[in-house]
């Protein structure tokens, strides 16, 4: 899974990078592993990376460890294999995908 972060300051691709809700801005900050704040995750993801919203309320008071991937300018892509943000943690109701003859329509019947 992708996000989309703006910069603060330069960050090299491959460090580890937290992702957090900062209380201070009221938003979700990236931060280096040491607690230094080098961004914000952007309210536009760029095409292929999570949405904001969906971020914003799987993250909560949790904190996401993410890799950075790519760098172009003052946005950096992270990558991360977070379970937090997996489908199967999602909190809205979701069909499984090894039953795919099922839908929810069906299942209401």
């Amino acid at each position: 899974m992708f996000i989309c972060a703006e910069l603060l300051q330069d960050v090299k691709v491959g460090e580890i990078i937290v992702v957090k809700y900062d209380n201070y801005a009221r938003t979700l900050g990236a931060y280096l592993i040491t607690g230094e704040k080098i961004g914000e995750i952007s309210s536009h993801q760029a095409e292929g990376c999570l949405d904001f919203w969906t971020l914003a309320t799987r993250i909560d008071n949790n904190r996401i460890l993410c890799k950075a991937v790519i760098k172009g300018g003052r946005l950096l892509i992270l990558s991360t294999d977070s379970k937090l943000l997996s489908s199967e943690y999602a909190p809205s109701a979701s069909v499984s995908v090894s039953r795919p003859n099922v839908s929810y329509a069906t299942m209401r019947r």
